[in-house]
């Protein structure tokens, strides 16, 4: 079984399987849940 990659830009690639959630944030609540996120070190941004 072969990786999928995805081109996140500046020629990196990230797989496929582990992408958990893509978001625009400009709404409050995704605001938030990235604050979040990022206080408990469990987002790449």
């Amino acid at each position: 079984m072969s990786t999928r990659l995805v081109h996140i830009g500046f020629g990196n690639y990230l797989s496929r399987d582990r992408i958990v959630a893509i978001a625009v944030p400009g709404s409050a609540p995704i605001k938030r849940s990235v604050q979040s996120a990022r206080d408990k070190e469990l987002i790449i941004d």
